[in-house]
């Protein structure tokens, strides 16, 4: 997943380098030695955790399998959890213990991160402790009291390069009856959501996993707001999304949404792609209805010397059946010889004319 990615327990990234250290300024290795050797790191868990090479030496303790050892640790780090998950090299001991930890362990954890979790979230290093956490809770009682912390800021999180990974892994990871805090959230703010970088995946990966009413909730608010998200340039790619899903109610509201602006939008750089789309995916009646709002002579001219335009009245012509393709070629024919006034017009003739023969007669 990315950025956010799973972020394992190992301590992969916490090498054996010396003296490179967390915020504490580093330990050098051999004092490191001394600390483990003579078994007094306990008292020193939090500074440790944040060293890179003390982070990896913890997390070897923990393999051993000592539960007294991994009792004191986890005591020493749970007064300093929020701050570890946020931390380069504390977030993969989080990450581990919250892996062995028991169920009454994980709810202490779950009360010292709640109050914290949208700020944890929103971090480079504790994102990966969140997914870990949610990878962890999801098959415990505590699924309500992750939601309960999350859910007031589904939007900010979408939003995050951070966060977005922790809203996905929710998706991919908690029942699918925990979902529906993100589905209404995305829903209520679509634009919000679906008009940003990060937004527009996370709205994608909400209707693949919701069904029945929620998927409802969502494709319903998407197709409201088309006449906005298709201008947006990442908007313009949710309602591509939803007209893929081949439900031909959505396909036909997100049509009706458009008709009318035709000659505004088929020459606009993100909207001509869902012009394009629309006559590719939807049904025979909203086809031709688009088909003769493209012909009409008023817009087809422009159409055919915009640089996005021309793309769309030809993606037009090679969808439209009989008798309406050759209406459709007559009302291009009397523009040819404007057409062929500049370059790219003339490009664009020549292209017409080799494909549709019948359109040489009497331009």
């Amino acid at each position: 997943a990315g950025a956010g990615g799973g972020g394992g327990g190992a301590g992969g990234e916490a090498g054996a380098g010396g003296g490179a250290g967390g915020a504490g300024g580093g330990y050098k290795i051999s004092v490191l030695e001394d600390i483990f050797s003579s078994n007094n790191f306990i008292s020193s868990v939090h500074s440790i955790a944040k060293d890179q090479a003390g982070c990896r030496m913890l997390q070897h303790k923990l393999d051993e399998g000592s539960a007294e050892v991994l009792n004191a640790i986890f005591s020493e780090v749970l007064l300093h959890i929020v701050e570890l998950m946020m931390d380069p090299f504390g977030n993969y001991l989080c990450q581990k213990l919250m892996e062995m930890c028991s169920i009454p362990q994980l709810q202490l954890v779950l009360d010292k991160v709640c109050g914290s979790l949208v700020k944890i979230s929103l971090n480079m290093h504790g994102a990966r402790a969140v997914q870990k956490l949610i990878d962890v809770v999801r098959s415990t009682p505590h699924v309500p009291r992750l939601v309960a912390a999350l859910e007031g800021a589904v939007v900010a999180l979408t939003k995050d390069p951070n966060g977005n990974h922790v809203v996905q892994r929710c998706l991919e990871a908690l029942p699918v009856e925990a979902h529906s805090f993100i589905f209404r959230a995305v829903a209520s703010e679509v634009v919000e959501v679906a008009s940003h970088r990060h937004g527009c995946r996370i709205v994608q990966r909400c209707i693949d996993a919701a069904v029945a009413h929620d998927r409802s909730l969502l494709v319903g608010a998407i197709c409201r707001s088309t006449l906005t998200l298709v201008q947006d340039p990442f908007g313009n790619y949710v309602v591509q999304y939803v007209l893929g899903l081949q439900d031909q109610q959505a396909n036909a509201e997100i049509v009706r949404c458009l008709s009318g602006r035709l000659g505004v939008l088929a020459r606009q750089k993100f909207s001509s792609n869902v012009v394009e789309r629309c006559l590719q995916l939807s049904g025979p009646e909203e086809r031709l209805v688009m088909i003769r709002e493209l012909a009409d002579t008023r817009v087809l001219g422009e159409l055919l010397r915009d640089v996005f335009g021309n793309y769309v009245v030809q993606s037009a012509l090679t969808i439209t059946p009989e008798p309406e393709l050759s209406h459709f070629l007559g009302c291009i024919r009397p523009l040819l010889p404007s057409l062929r006034a500049n370059g790219q017009g003339r490009r664009i003739a020549q292209k017409l004319e080799k494909k549709y023969p019948q359109l040489r007669g009497g331009s």
